[in-house]
């Protein structure tokens, strides 16, 4: 400050100085504003997502949704990817079909025991015909021990459960990715377009996970058969339960 002619505390005037500091300011409040926008477009991704579940739960709880009607629609859905994990598609030779791989598939998931030998013929559009009839006929007849209001309260039950489960890790997986997903800068990448598109196969694996665990525990839960009306119904409270102590918890 000596240097310049300047005692301590003398207020300095330069247009030079003044346009340097007012440049530097405007550069930390751009960075500040880019920095709040990115952060609200990373939120928007999320909360989009947390309509559409918190919709589809919406729907669950109301007891006019017919839940039953789309846990049909999750079977046959579910059918379609058991068949191309097993290698069965519309075209596909007969003898390149493993049926014992798909019976095996359906007894590890399912908890099924399916004769190979139901599936007589070899054929893509027989072989999923047949998946659905057994698959149905099974569950329906597990279910039919027990009052029709009994069996929508607990297929209801066992889908909010499932939802809720898989909505928290998801939660999660959408933080660490956005904890990480900055990095991505310094390889000349757009961390908001990564994030979004990270976000969509999330999000896509998230309904395939509520989707297929759903049926899967439908499908594998068993009563006995001496009271199965009773167990079933100690087994919609102690689900109905859960549901109250978890919404406690999350309030």
């Amino acid at each position: 400050m000596e240097r310049l002619g300047v005692e301590d505390g003398e207020y300095i005037e330069s247009a030079m100085v003044t346009r340097a500091v007012e440049k530097a300011q405007k550069k930390v409040e751009n960075m500040h504003f880019e920095g709040r926008k990115n952060i609200v477009e990373y939120d928007d991704v999320a909360n989009e997502q947390r309509k559409i579940v918190y919709r589809f739960r919406s729907d669950l709880l109301n007891p006019e949704y017919n839940v039953g009607e789309k846990i049909d629609t999750i079977r046959s859905e579910y059918i379609d990817r058991t068949l191309i994990q097993c290698g069965i598609f519309e075209g596909i030779p007969e003898e390149e079909i493993d049926i014992d791989h798909l019976v095996a598939i359906l007894k590890e998931e399912l908890n099924t025991d399916l004769d190979a030998s139901a599936f007589s013929e070899k054929e893509f559009n027989a072989i999923r015909t047949q998946m659905l009839l057994l698959l149905s006929r099974e569950y329906n007849d597990k279910m039919s021990v027990v009052d029709p209001k009994i069996r929508s309260d607990i297929e209801r039950e066992i889908y909010l459960k499932t939802l809720d489960t898989a909505w928290r890790e998801h939660l999660y997986q959408m933080d660490s990715m956005k904890t990480g997903i900055r990095l991505r800068a310094y390889n000349q990448k757009d961390p908001l377009v990564e994030y979004k598109k990270e976000s969509y196969n999330l999000f896509s694996e998230l309904v395939e996970t509520i989707k297929y665990d759903t049926i899967k525990t439908l499908h594998i839960i068993r009563f006995r058969v001496d009271s199965a009306e009773e167990e079933a119904e100690a087994f919609a409270r102690q689900m109905e339960l859960e549901k109250k102590q978890e919404a406690f918890r999350m309030s």
